[in-house]
C-alpha cells in the first residue's frame, strides 16, 4: 500500500510441528522502497513459544537493510538486523540467515513476527522469503540461581546451582558471567544443574544460569545474581596478662592480615560481645576488666570491608584467678609452759602461699607456710595480724584473737597435812 506496511489476519499452528506454520515471499520494486511485513495472531493461552526460522533474500545493492523481529504485547525481539550497507557487504546482494527462538506471550494478547527490509538502488528489487517450522508452545519454566559461598575468596572455586521448575524438565544450563559462559551443567533426575567455576578475579560478579529447554519445556533464564569475591583474611588474637588477677585490665590485640584491610573487629567472650575496634595498619585493641573468674575462650572477629573478607581467630584460653582468702576463722587457746601448735588455710589465687604475722604472744614463733608453734611463756589476751601472698601477687589479711591462760598450780602429797595446836607455827 501507498505506506509499504503490510499485516496479516494470522497464521495457524500446523498438527505437525515441522510442518511450516508460517511461509512468506515479498517482492517490491520501488526504487528507495522501505516496507515491513506484520503476522500476528492472538495467544490461546500463556507459556513460551518456541519456534525455528529461516530468513532469506535479495536486496538490490545500495542502502540495503533487512530485519526480522518477533513480538508478543510491548515486548519485541530481534532476531536478525543488517544494514544498512552497499555492495557487497550483507545484506546487500543477498543474504541466508537462521535460527532458533523463544517469546513468552500472554492469553489474550497479540504475537507475531514482523520482517522489514529497505533499498536505494536503481535495479528496483527487494525479495525476501521467511519460513517459521517447529512452532509450538511449551509450558513456562523457572530458573534459580544459587551460590555455594558468597562473597567468596578469591583464588577459590565456588559451586552453582541451578534449579529449573517444573523438576521433570531435561537437558543442560548454561552459567554465564554477564554474557560470557562460565560452562555447562545437566540437569539431574531433581531438575538441578550444578557447576564448580575456576576462580573468579575479584570484585562483583552478575551471574545467570540459562536453561536450554526441551521437547516439553520452554527455555528460561534465573535472574542476576551479583557474586562478590574478596580478597582473603586472616585474623590472629593475643591476650596479655594471662593469667589475669580478678578485676585485673586485660589487654586484647587482634591482627588481621593483609595489614591494609579496613573497618572494625569484634571481641567475644565466648558468645558474649566485649566490644569493638577500628583497625589500624591491620591491628585492633581492646581492654577489659569485666572478666570474672575462670577460664574463657576468647575470639576476634574481623568484619570485612568492601575488598577484603571477614575471618576469626582461633580462641584463645584467658585464666582469671579467684580472689584469695584466708579460710582459718579462729586460734585455739593456749597455756603457760604447754606446747602450742596452729596451722592456717587459705583459698584462691594461683601458686603456693607465703604467710606473714605479727602480735605474737611471748613464746610462740610463726612460719612462711603458715604455722604457730612454740611455748608460750606468758599470760596473754590479743590478736594476731595475719597476712597471706600468693605467687600471682594478690594477698589476704585477717586478726585472729588469740588467748594464752596462766597454767593452775597442783599441791600433791600423802592427802594430810596433821594435827596442829593452835598458836603453832606450821
Amino acid at each position: 500500500d501507498a505506506l509499504n506496511q503490510h499485516s496479516s489476519a494470522g497464521f495457524q499452528v500446523p498438527s505437525t510441528p515441522s510442518s511450516p506454520c508460517m511461509t512468506f515471499g515479498y517482492t517490491a520494486v520501488n526504487l528507495g522502497f522501505s516496507g515491513s511485513w506484520t503476522f500476528q495472531n492472538t495467544a490461546a493461552t500463556t507459556g513460551t513459544l518456541s519456534f525455528n526460522w529461516h530468513y532469506t533474500g535479495f536486496h538490490a545493492y545500495f542502502q540495503v537493510s533487512a530485519a526480522l523481529q518477533v513480538f508478543s504485547g510491548g515486548n519485541t525481539v530481534s532476531l536478525y538486523s543488517a544494514g544498512p550497507a552497499n555492495c557487497c557487504s550483507s545484506p546487500s546482494g543477498g543474504f541466508d540467515v537462521q535460527g532458533t527462538g523463544t517469546i513468552a506471550v500472554t492469553q489474550g494478547v497479540p504475537f507475531g513476527f514482523k520482517t522489514i527490509g529497505s533499498n536505494s538502488d536503481s535495479n528496483d528489487t527487494l525479495d525476501g522469503t521467511l519460513v517459521i517450522t517447529n512452532f509450538a508452545l511449551l509450558p513456562a519454566t523457572t530458573t534459580t540461581l544459587t551460590s555455594s559461598s558468597n562473597p567468596s575468596v578469591s583464588g577459590q572455586s565456588i559451586t552453582l546451582t541451578a534449579s529449573v521448575s517444573p523438576s521433570t524438565a531435561t537437558g543442560t544450563v548454561t552459567f554465564l558471567d554477564g554474557e560470557a559462559s562460565l560452562g555447562t551443567g545437566s540437569l539431574n533426575a531433581s531438575g538441578v544443574a550444578t557447576f564448580p567455576t575456576a576462580p573468579l578475579s575479584v570484585g562483583t560478579h552478575l551471574l545467570t544460569a540459562s536453561y536450554g529447554g526441551d521437547a516439553n519445556d520452554a527455555r528460561s533464564t534465573s535472574t542476576q545474581l551479583s557474586q562478590v569475591v574478596k580478597v582473603g583474611t586472616a585474623t590472629s588474637l593475643t591476650s596479655s596478662p594471662n593469667p589475669a588477677n580478678p578485676g585485673q585490665s586485660v589487654s586484647l590485640r587482634a591482627t588481621v592480615t593483609p595489614s591494609s584491610a579496613t573497618g572494625t573487629v569484634t571481641f567475644f567472650d565466648g558468645g558474649s560481645q566485649l566490644g569493638q575496634s577500628a583497625l589500624s595498619n591491620g591491628v585492633a585493641t581492646l581492654a577489659t576488666t569485666t572478666l570474672a573468674s575462670g577460664t574463657h575462650s576468647l575470639t576476634a572477629g574481623y568484619g570485612g570491608d568492601a575488598t577484603n573478607i571477614a575471618s576469626a581467630s582461633l580462641a584463645v584460653g584467658e585464666t582469671v584467678y579467684s580472689r584469695v582468702s584466708i579460710s582459718t576463722t579462729s586460734l585455739p587457746q593456749g597455756k603457760v609452759g604447754q606446747s602450742y601448735s596452729a596451722g592456717l588455710g587459705a583459698s584462691g589465687g594461683a601458686g603456693f602461699y607465703s604467710w606473714t604475722a605479727s602480735g605474737l604472744p611471748a613464746g610462740l614463733a610463726f612460719s612462711s607456710s603458715g604455722s604457730i608453734s612454740g611455748t608460750p611463756t606468758a599470760p596473754s589476751s590479743g590478736s594476731v595480724s595475719i597476712t597471706v601472698n600468693d605467687s600471682s601477687g594478690q594477698s589476704a589479711f585477717t586478726s585472729l584473737s588469740l588467748v594464752i591462760t596462766a597454767t593452775p598450780v597442783v599441791v600433791s602429797g600423802n592427802g594430810s597435812l596433821g594435827d596442829v595446836a593452835v598458836g603453832t607455827p606450821v
